[in-house]
């Protein structure tokens, strides 16, 4: 929060707080004149409207603020709609700076809605003058614009639109819809909301510099999922939608979960995350998202939790240290058909896509979906390239592959590698790593295996282990252990034997990914092969235990070595010295 929001909800919650005009009727009337100021309230009439006192404060100089004392006798219907105040007529607007206090409308007749405030406006209020405050509200309808718009502390089903807004700032309100069009430098945080909408005003003024959470997980927003089940009870909802964005951030949210995080909210939601058109620099850190979403009639098999067509282009797109498919204590219970979902339909390129990263908590974990963990995927006959790299992620439990890219004759499932890797689909169907050997010895890995793919290049072999293989023989990848680089010779081929300083279980599953340098694209994973034990007191690997075994570990606790630390926990300690003595006095096998 800014210095400027704090100093306005400082000011609003002190006791100096004076509303300059209240309204007192339910009622749309309005028997002032255009050029009325708060001297010609009330009017004949003897009460005054919301709609009058949006006119005074027009045509008072500043910021006025309006508030409600209206009294039970004027509410409309209150048989229907007990408990709740509302206002009556069709759409309100005002053009000049004001403050909207529905609370003043509680503090006068006391709490009478228990599911929120009290005071409801039905039809959509276009509030344009900037530095505006609207809280103290409940299911009510607001569009604001300018600059330094607020909104906060609202109930209900709100639905809050920002529109041509500059530095607004939407905070702790419960909402069915929050709409950032058309607005730049923007801020949502702390709400409960079925659905986040961002959109720009085409490729040539997207919207920029807006924040759904943020760094700090105080500021998470809980969006539970909008959708509705359609013909033949199919569902069709988004959670987050971005269309026309530049350089926007979604960090630190729940998405698609109740807000506990630990059930799906929303059946008829079918997409957490869904980027659509144009989208660049776009960041999406940290959250937790989770869709999974039925027929109305049961049955079908829907949900992505990010799913991207960026069929006018985008770049610069990053997926990290977010949780798919997994409720908030890490059970992988709750993905629906995919993970990630990245499609191209027309011939727009989009280019450097990262989900993942090597550095510590830029991973993914991308589990429990009854498909693919991140699929991708061109339109018949389209040859544009998204150049995506897929690193360092944790992608296990997945029913089908971890990584299908598919070729343009949508064929899902592993693709076979080719010579020289000149295939066309998705990733330029970027050919995987061949492994032919893994074993663990101490708290290495050693892992054997050659890769073909273009001539002459660079690539990133990256390591993953996991308790067991997918039923098709290739992986997915549970644990991140490492990497290694090499270069292909002139017939495109690379051989590598990889020593990785992380300790792996015998009967665990080896797979690999390979990433190119030139393009950032990365392959499916590549199939699994098993790892062996070795003997771990063997410090000279020469097949037998003796002094210059039990001198090579001392050497290396001493300079703490990686591979002296034998338990696993990271500290160089006396329990790695038993575990040598422990496999010294056993033998090798």
């Amino acid at each position: 929060m800014n210095l400027q929001h704090t100093l306005i909800l400082s000011l609003m919650t002190s006791s100096s707080l004076a509303q300059n005009i209240i309204v007192t009727t339910t009622e749309n009337d309005i028997d002032i004149p255009i050029g009325a100021t708060i001297a010609d309230l009330p009017g004949p009439d003897g009460v005054v409207s919301f709609r009058e006192a949006l006119r005074v404060s027009d045509n008072e100089p500043g910021r006025q603020t309006i508030g409600f004392e209206i009294p039970e006798e004027r509410w409309y219907l209150p048989d229907i709609f007990p408990g709740v105040v509302i206002l009556q007529g069709s759409t309100m607007s005002a053009s000049q700076p004001v403050i909207i206090d529905g609370t003043t409308q509680t503090a006068f007749t006391g709490d009478t809605n228990a599911e929120g405030h009290e005071l409801i406006l039905p039809n959509q209020t276009y509030l344009n003058g900037g530095d505006t405050i609207v809280t103290g509200l409940h299911a009510s309808r607001v569009e604001l614009g300018g600059d330094g718009a607020e909104v906060y502390g609202n109930t209900g089903g709100m639905d809050i639109r920002l529109v041509l807004a500059t530095n607004g700032f939407v905070h702790d309100n419960e909402a069915d819809n929050i709409n950032i069009t058309y607005s730049n430098d923007c801020t949502v945080v702390r709400n409960v909301t079925e659905r986040v909408r961002m959109t720009g005003l085409g490729m040539t003024s997207p919207a920029t510099g807006n924040v759904i959470g943020g760094p700090n997980p105080a500021d998470r927003n809980y969006i539970t999922g909008f959708g509705n089940f359609g013909e033949h009870g199919a569902p069709a909802g988004d959670c987050i939608e971005l269309y026309y964005t530049d350089g926007n951030l979604i960090q630190n949210n729940y998405i698609g979960t109740t807000p506990d995080g630990m059930e799906i909210s929303n059946r008829a939601c079918t997409t957490g995350i869904a980027i659509y058109s144009y989208n660049h620099n776009l960041q999406i850190l940290d959250n937790l998202i989770a869709v999974d979403a039925t027929n109305a009639f049961g049955g079908g098999d829907y949900g992505v939790d990010i799913y991207m067509d960026l069929y006018e282009g985008g770049e610069n797109i990053t997926v990290q240290g977010n949780t798919m498919g997994l409720n908030a204590i890490g059970e992988p219970v709750l993905g629906g058909l995919h993970g990630v979902w990245i499609t191209a339909t027309t011939f727009e390129d989009a280019g450097d896509i990262t989900i993942g990263g090597q550095n510590p908590d830029e991973g993914n974990t991308i589990a429990g979906h009854d498909s693919t963990g991140v699929l991708m995927m061109f339109a018949p006959g389209v040859t544009a390239s998204a150049n995506v790299r897929v690193s360092g992620n944790s992608i296990y439990a997945n029913g089908d592959i971890g990584i299908d890219l598919m070729p343009n004759t949508w064929d899902f499932g592993s693709t076979p590698n080719d010579q020289m890797d000149t295939d066309l689909g998705a990733n330029g169907l970027q050919n995987f790593p061949e492994l032919s050997s893994a074993s663990t010895s101490g708290s290495t890995t050693l892992i054997d295996g050659t890769l073909q793919s273009k001539p002459n290049q660079s690539y990133t072999i990256e390591f993953f282990s996991s308790p067991e293989c997918h039923a098709t023989g290739f992986g997915q990848g549970m644990h991140y252990l490492g990497s290694e680089t090499v270069n292909t010779d002139s017939r495109g081929i690379a051989s590598y034997s990889a020593t990785l300083p992380l300790m792996t279980t015998a009967g665990d599953v080896i797979t690999a990914t390979a990433t190119a340098a030139s393009t950032g694209e990365t392959s499916e994973f590549s199939a699994c092969v098993i790892v062996e034990g070795t003997c771990l007191a063997d410090f000279t690997a020469d097949g037998m235990l003796d002094f210059f075994d039990v001198s090579a570990f001392l050497n290396a606790f001493n300079a703490q070595d990686p591979i002296s630390e034998l338990t696993g926990d990271g500290v160089f300690d006396f329990f790695d010295i038993s575990a040598f003595l422990n496999a010294f006095g056993a033998g090798c096998p």
